[in-house]
C-alpha cells in the first residue's frame, strides 16, 4: 500500500481549489473597469522520500492576462482610457502608489482629480492634478496634458507595466519598483477600458475545475475507503 496516494490526491484537489477561487474572482469582476484576468497555471513537484519520488501537483502562479479589454465610448469628460500598454498612476489614502487601467475619475472634495473611492490620480510629477473653478471644459491630449480654458494644468502620467506588483483589490496592482513612463501608450478621453475577462470562457474554465475537485474528492474518499477496509481485513486476522 503506498501511503502517498492520499496526500498526492489531496494535493491535487487543493490545486482545483485554487483555481475555483482564481476563476470565480475573474467572473466576480468582469464588469469592473479596467480588471486584468488571472490565469492559473498548474506544475508538477517531485517529492523526495526513502522509496520511489512522487510527482506531486501544485499550483505555480497565478498570471495576469495582460491584454486589454475593449475601449467603450461613455461621452464622460473625466473618463480616460488608455491605448497601448501602461497604467495610471493613483496615490491611496494609506499613502502608497498603485497601479491601474481603471480610468474613472471624479472631481474630489479638494478640488484635485481622483477615484471614486477617494484615491488621487498623480501626474508625471507624482502629485496630485488640481482643477480649476470655472476654467472651463477639460480637455485631455493624447499624451497626458490636461487643458481647461486653453491653460495647462497638468499631465496624466502613464506607469509602465513591469512596474507592477502584487494584485491589489479590483483592478488595481501595487508599485513595484521606479515608475517609469510607458513607452508607446496614448490616451482618451470620454472612454473607458472594460474587463478583458471572457464571461463565457471564465464559466467554462470554472466548470471543468469544479468537476476536477469534484473528481478528486470521490478519490479521496475511494482512498479513505481502501485504508479502512484494509485496517479491517488486518484487523480480524489477529
Amino acid at each position: 500500500m503506498d501511503k502517498a496516494i492520499g496526500p498526492v490526491l489531496l494535493a491535487g484537489q487543493r490545486v482545483q481549489h485554487q483555481r475555483v477561487d482564481i476563476v470565480a474572482n475573474n467572473i466576480a469582476n468582469a464588469s469592473t473597469s479596467g480588471f486584468r484576468a488571472q490565469m492559473s497555471i498548474a506544475s508538477e513537484h517531485v517529492m523526495q522520500r526513502a522509496g520511489p519520488s512522487v510527482s506531486m501537483p501544485r499550483l505555480a502562479t497565478a498570471l495576469t492576462d495582460a491584454r486589454p479589454g475593449v475601449l467603450t465610448m461613455t461621452g464622460v469628460p473625466l473618463d480616460f482610457a488608455i491605448e497601448g500598454p501602461g497604467f495610471f498612476l493613483i496615490g491611496l489614502a494609506d499613502g502608497r502608489q498603485a497601479l491601474t487601467r481603471a480610468g474613472s475619475f471624479i472631481r474630489r472634495g479638494d478640488g484635485t482629480l481622483g477615484t471614486p473611492d477617494g484615491a488621487a490620480l498623480l501626474g508625471e510629477g507624482g502629485g496630485p492634478i488640481a482643477l480649476p473653478e470655472g476654467g472651463g471644459p477639460i480637455v485631455l491630449a493624447r499624451d497626458g496634458t490636461l487643458s481647461s480654458g486653453g491653460a495647462i494644468i497638468g499631465r496624466v502620467g502613464v506607469v509602465a507595466e513591469d512596474a507592477a506588483g502584487q494584485r491589489l483589490a479590483g483592478a488595481r496592482f501595487a508599485l513595484d519598483g521606479p515608475a517609469e513612463p510607458a513607452e508607446g501608450a496614448g490616451l482618451r478621453q470620454g472612454v473607458l477600458e472594460s474587463s478583458n475577462v471572457s464571461p463565457v470562457q471564465a464559466l467554462a474554465e470554472l466548470i471543468d475545475a469544479s468537476r476536477r475537485y469534484e473528481m478528486f474528492q470521490s478519490m479521496v474518499e475511494e482512498d479513505d475507503r481502501r485504508i479502512r477496509n484494509v485496517i479491517e481485513t488486518f484487523s480480524r486476522q489477529t
